[in-house]
């Protein structure tokens, strides 16, 4: 079983290698992996981010060619340099690179563990740089289904969340409260579902009219406003860089670390 696990990774160092030579010359190295390698863009999107994480972290490289380490270990590297913003990717990769005698004696789950660890250290300013990089994580997208429902996805930072989520329960207590559309879902889950999905519309649109009241063009508000409840826990005795600065930090409901000073910032705003 050891020298089967040898060759295999021996190939697999092999095998980003010459992903990596590839991806210098094609302008689209994905599909040129996937078009030699009769693989999927996926397949070969993940062969190139080993190759591409084996070109920053030399140790691994060897020790993947020399066998003792396997593709697994790799991946867990990469998966945590997807959680870190570009700017500071070099310096996990150079703490990963120190740790590859760790990964020699570590399942690759352990060696996940451990990159986590890594990862959380660099992170560790209080929740700042975190509540930044969920900021430019913030996506949405929309798409027809295939019942030619109009669906939509989105993805936003815990603070704006916590806002988006108060303007939403009051818009469906203000639409709801008395009055329930008689085309809503008997389930109670699915009555949820269909009510917060008419809200939303209407808090996005103003005229959305699914209760018999016409909705007012252009005003998105329906009911009172409110203020957004943040439910937060600080911790004055826990080891942050916060406390070193004589600044406790801040979790919120919505999990995200963040300074106080950072969390007054954006309720003043408001």
């Amino acid at each position: 079983m050891i020298a089967e696990r040898e060759v295999r990774s021996w190939l697999d160092a092999a095998n980003a290698a010459l992903v990596s030579k590839l991806s210098a010359t094609a302008s689209f190295p994905e599909s040129a992996v996937a078009a030699a390698s009769r693989c999927s863009q996926r397949d070969a999107h993940r062969a190139k981010e080993r190759a591409d994480t084996l070109d920053q972290t030399v140790a691994f490289a060897s020790a993947l060619d020399e066998g003792k380490i396997t593709v697994s270990h790799v991946d867990a590297i990469a998966r945590g340099a997807r959680r870190v913003d570009a700017p500071r990717r070099a310096e996990l990769f150079d703490r990963l690179d120190a740790l590859v005698d760790v990964a020699r004696a570590a399942t690759p789950e352990q060696f996940e563990r451990r990159v986590r660890r890594e990862v959380k250290r660099i992170e560790s300013d209080g929740g700042t740089d975190r509540l930044e990089r969920h900021r430019r994580l913030v996506r949405m997208s929309n798409w027809i289904d295939d019942d030619g429902m109009w669906c939509v996805r989105g993805r936003f930072d815990p603070l704006t969340g916590v806002r988006l989520s108060a303007a939403l329960d009051c818009t469906l207590e203000a639409l709801f409260a008395e009055v329930v559309p008689a085309h809503a879902p008997t389930d109670p889950v699915e009555k949820q579902r269909f009510l917060r999905a008419h809200a939303f519309a209407r808090m996005t649109l103003g005229d959305v009219d699914v209760t018999g009241r016409p909705g007012r063009r252009g005003h998105a508000a329906v009911g009172r406003s409110g203020r957004p409840e943040y439910v937060v826990v600080i911790d004055v005795d826990g080891r942050t860089d916060d406390r070193e600065r004589g600044e406790p930090s801040v979790t919120l409901a919505a999990r995200c670390r963040s300074p106080t000073s950072r969390l007054a910032a954006t309720d003043a705003q408001r």
